[in-house]
């Protein structure tokens, strides 16, 4: 336990865990994806759960196909039109994600296994 002044204190939740990224670190994606981090827990609001929940439904990414985003897409606007649930329902191995578009605020759900292991080896 770590001595705090006037005593010593409990385990630090969340703290940080002895690991090495070294391998990955070169990749642009690396640095990107820890700068997105740091500012959602910098907005405020987030927490390591939500963190955690983005993380965990990463593979689930869905293409908005409303006409809009089609359109700004094929006339190269914007590059990706992928959206991620910010809701999940699991239940028996399947989720159903709530998807809303961030360009005109269309919702909608897909059904993903919810096994990500399935995707890309993960």
């Amino acid at each position: 336990m770590a001595e705090a002044e006037g005593g010593t204190r409990g385990p630090v939740v969340n703290a940080p865990q002895t690991h090495d990224h070294a391998d990955r670190a070169d990749l642009p994606e690396y640095h990107r994806f820890r700068q997105s981090l740091s500012d959602l827990l910098n907005a405020g609001g987030f927490t390591l759960d939500d963190i955690t929940d983005m993380v965990r439904t990463a593979y689930a990414g869905d293409f908005c196909n409303c006409p809009p985003c089609m359109q700004q897409f094929q006339d190269g606007q914007f590059d990706d039109p992928t959206c991620w649930p910010h809701a999940a329902e699991v239940d028996q191995g399947w989720m159903v994600g709530t998807y809303r578009c961030p360009r005109t605020g269309r919702t909608w759900t897909c059904g993903y296994t919810a096994d990500p292991g399935v995707f890309r080896g993960l």
